[in-house]
């Protein structure tokens, strides 16, 4: 899997369902957060096009995780996120989803010229 942390840091649909299950028991709600439209980098790995122009930010490496967000001109970026938003409806019950949005730099956004 692209984008991802490390090895195995990722959850099956599976581990998301014990989870939801287990809190459901104890009379717990999981809301999910889905930090957007920083922390995205790593998308942008499995789906390139998907950031943000920003040439003073991208590194080899996944050390711009929090400064490189989505770009919203994009059809697919809304795809991708209207799919993971769908997704995650699917597997919580809780009427409510977190999107973030801090730790984000919007310097990226004024160096792509369709984001202004």
């Amino acid at each position: 899997m692209q984008g991802r942390w490390a090895e195995g840091a990722t959850y099956a649909i599976a581990d998301v369902d014990e989870i939801v299950a287990y809190a459901h028991e104890r009379g717990i709600r999981v809301v999910p957060e889905v930090d957007v439209p920083g922390h995205t980098y790593s998308w942008g790995l499995a789906y390139p096009g998907i950031n943000a122009d920003c040439p003073s930010k991208i590194a080899a490496d996944i050390g711009h995780i929090n400064d490189v967000p989505l770009d919203p001109t994009n059809p697919l970026t809304l795809e991708i996120v209207g799919t993971i938003v769908g997704e995650m409806a699917a597997r919580f019950p809780d009427k409510f989803l977190h999107i973030g949005g801090d730790e984000f730099d919007v310097s990226c956004w004024k160096s792509t010229p369709v984001c202004i």
